[in-house]
């Protein structure tokens, strides 16, 4: 039997594009799940256009950051959870 057309999309997915994991409060993620369903859109759509818009705008002169130990990726992920209002300054409700 051949390919069914799932798993041709996962195949195309994973070849085109990267997954990623996050960890955040449960009361950020309820309120962003909550958001998303209100606004009727994606959550992923919502990161990928928060992502490149994020990436529009940041400073590409400072170095790029180093994520070696959980310390370091924790203090990141506490930054882009900050930064979690630019969201309404780059155009999202």
């Amino acid at each position: 039997m051949g390919d069914t057309s799932i798993n041709t999309k996962q195949r195309w997915n994973s070849a085109h594009y990267t997954q990623l994991k996050i960890s955040v409060a449960p009361e950020l993620a309820s309120a962003f799940k909550a958001a998303c369903a209100a606004d009727n859109v994606s959550m992923a759509s919502t990161l990928s256009q928060f992502m490149t818009k994020y990436c529009k705008v940041a400073d590409k002169s400072r170095p790029s950051a180093k994520y070696s130990s959980r310390r370091l990726r924790r203090a990141a992920m506490n930054t882009l959870i900050q930064i979690h209002g630019c969201l309404n300054n780059c155009g999202f409700s």
